[in-house]
């Protein structure tokens, strides 16, 4: 399968993206945590929020669930623990975010924010997970209060920013260089 000069363009455009949110979620984000007790920050997965972004906006599904894939290992590798299953969570929402989305009539920030609520529920499941095996002592109803639902939110809130952020760099990329 040959691809066209528009391809890959798109790719490269999108793997920058991942690159830039990568530095920015591993550099920033991570030590800005809120309400860290007990070593649990709440933290954004803004890396996973992109995804999802990018399986909305990027025509190329294919081409940026590979991205997702690739840049989930890289996330295991240098920033959350490998429990957090993040290739497999960042692949299925660049590839199945386009689907959830089209149950709306629009697609618009709010509406991508929605669509993305059973990828960061799947993220919270196995956070769950990981925390109560990780904290023996802490109760479910302490950890769901104190880490997963505020975490829940705040992921929920960063694919607002993430899609108002991608869509509008992406809007002024296919003008520059003339995509499709």
């Amino acid at each position: 399968m040959k691809t066209t000069d528009s391809t890959k363009k798109t790719r490269v455009f999108f793997s920058i993206v991942f690159l830039l949110v990568f530095f920015v979620n591993a550099s920033i984000i991570a030590y800005i945590g809120a309400g860290s007790e007990g070593g649990n920050a709440v933290v954004p997965d803004l890396l996973l929020a992109l995804a999802a972004v990018c399986g909305i906006i990027c025509p190329d599904v294919k081409g940026v669930s590979v991205i997702a894939l690739v840049f989930g290992v890289i996330s295991d590798v240098f920033i959350t623990p490998p429990a957090h299953l993040s290739p497999f969570l960042f692949f299925i929402a660049a590839y199945f975010a386009k689907k959830t989305v089209n149950i709306f009539t629009r697609t618009n920030a709010l509406t991508a924010a929605l669509a993305s609520v059973p990828f960061f529920l799947i993220r919270a499941f196995v956070g769950s997970i990981y925390v109560m095996s990780e904290y023996k002592e802490s109760a479910l109803s302490e950890v769901l209060k104190k880490t997963i639902l505020p975490e829940f939110a705040l992921n929920v809130l960063s694919v607002v920013v993430m899609y108002l952020i991608v869509n509008f760099l992406y809007k002024k990329f296919k003008r520059r260089f003339y995509l499709m």
